[in-house]
């Protein structure tokens, strides 16, 4: 049900939709060989939790701009797959933004920096990428006005090659998406954003 209301918020066309089912599929048909070893059934564990625990966090944000909304959504959950080091759920999220902002003028700059962030093969360009992406989506939730929800505005100075990089998160305990589980915890709330 919830999908049909991010579909519904995204207004998804249908080649889009089959397009981003396809890649659901193929990363669930990946993930489900017989072979898969212990480690890669615990880490694929792990990273279900994780975007589990995007899904329930971000349901408790809410925007004024149902588009807004739902751009967050996928941002959150492209957030937590860059933390678990899961570079295939974070083009899917991507992709999942860049259809979303298309036609929306206040998504262009988004829906580009998305389609090149879908776009990128390696885990590290994506963290790179994400770095821009994340300052154009804490610009857009100030403008789309939180009503309800707490949202932080986060900081590692280590990003980036000590050049520092922003993110938003709505959990107040850190969970670098740079450098996911080598530096799970390196990071600072600068902000906080409350509903009203």
């Amino acid at each position: 049900m919830a999908i049909l209301k991010v579909i519904t918020a995204l207004k998804i066309n249908t080649c889009k939709l089959i397009y981003m089912l396809s890649i659901a599929v193929l990363i669930t048909a990946c993930n489900g060989s017989d072979s898969v070893s212990d480690k890669q059934h615990t880490t694929s564990t792990k990273r279900d939790s994780t975007l589990q625990t995007a899904a329930v966090s971000s349901a408790n944000i809410d925007l004024k701009d149902g588009r807004a909304q739902a751009v967050y959504e996928h941002y959150s959950l492209m957030q937590k797959a860059l933390v678990a080091g899961d570079s295939l759920e974070a083009k899917v999220a991507a992709l999942a933004i860049e259809v979303g902002s298309k036609d929306w003028a206040e998504g262009h700059v988004l829906k580009s920096k998305a389609q090149v962030l879908a776009n990128t093969s390696t885990l590290e360009r994506q963290r790179t990428l994400f770095a821009d992406f994340s300052l154009e989506m804490i610009t857009l939730i100030k403008k789309s006005q939180l009503q309800s929800g707490d949202l932080f505005v986060q900081y590692c100075p280590m990003a980036l090659d000590n050049k520092g990089a922003y993110w938003l998160s709505s959990d107040k305990e850190i969970r670098n998406p740079y450098y996911g589980a080598s530096m799970l915890n390196c990071g600072e709330n600068k902000e906080h954003l409350n509903g009203q």
